[in-house]
């Protein structure tokens, strides 16, 4: 389940959104939820790259408990929380929804 969100903050719901974050924004793990195909997929680093109409955004913690991985083309929503990132912020995945086959960009 999703942290309640601090007072004053919205959901991000968006790529872009989150990569406009500074690294202290992003440390404070705001909710996102955003929906996108997935572009690629990195099962041995449970992660993976999805491309909303925004930007691109690197998504780990994709743990079993998400299910199986996902695959290049699956249109997923995913619900997580912001995180710095080594080079730039990224969301940690708490929940997924798979959407059937999206369209690559």
């Amino acid at each position: 389940m999703l942290p309640e969100p601090t007072s004053g903050w919205s959901v991000l719901t968006n790529a872009e959104e989150v990569h406009w974050l500074t690294r202290q924004e992003a440390a404070e793990g705001r909710q996102v939820r955003l929906r996108g195909v997935i572009t690629s997929a990195l099962p041995a680093f449970e992660a993976a790259v999805v491309q909303d109409h925004t930007a691109g955004i690197y998504i780990d913690r994709w743990n079993p408990s998400l299910g199986a991985p996902p695959e290049v083309g699956e249109l997923v929503e995913v619900e997580g929380v912001t995180d710095p990132g080594e080079f730039a912020p990224r969301v940690h995945a708490v929940r997924m929804t798979r959407l059937g086959t999206g369209e690559l960009p």
